[in-house]
């Protein structure tokens, strides 16, 4: 499956509002720019194509439904439930988007670590 292209201007907002805090490590995601936080691993945010989308709490994701936000959906069918797309009028203005961020960091440092991936076993009579 092909994913969107990642908009460049998003993934630079992305960038710099990680840049700002030291907290937060930035990774690949669905080939696109993503922020985890240090603390426990956990994905906070993330562009996708032309979507910003954010880890929130509960009452933070009805907030942004009402500013016309919706769930991040990655996949048709395949809705990533913790994952709100903030509305445009949302990201561009830079000062929001960094709000709409720490109020994921906030929601994110509630979670528990998540734990490292055990490297697959070699099957027998498998060459290196």
């Amino acid at each position: 499956m092909a994913f969107p292209k990642p908009s460049p201007e998003l993934s630079a907002l992305l960038e710099a509002l990680a840049e700002a805090d030291d907290r937060l490590e930035r990774r690949k995601m669905f080939g696109s720019s993503a922020v985890f936080l240090t603390q426990n691993r956990q994905m906070l945010a993330g562009v996708f194509g032309e979507q910003f989308h954010v880890r929130l709490s509960e009452a933070d994701r009805e907030a942004v439904r009402a500013l016309g936000g919706h769930t991040f959906e990655p996949m048709e069918g395949r809705p990533m439930r913790e994952y709100m797309t903030l509305p445009a009028d949302v990201v561009a203005d830079e000062s929001s988007a960094r709000e709409w961020l720490h109020r994921g960091i906030a929601f994110v440092q509630t979670l528990p670590e998540k734990k490292k991936k055990k490297a697959p076993k070699k099957k027998k009579g498998s060459t290196p």
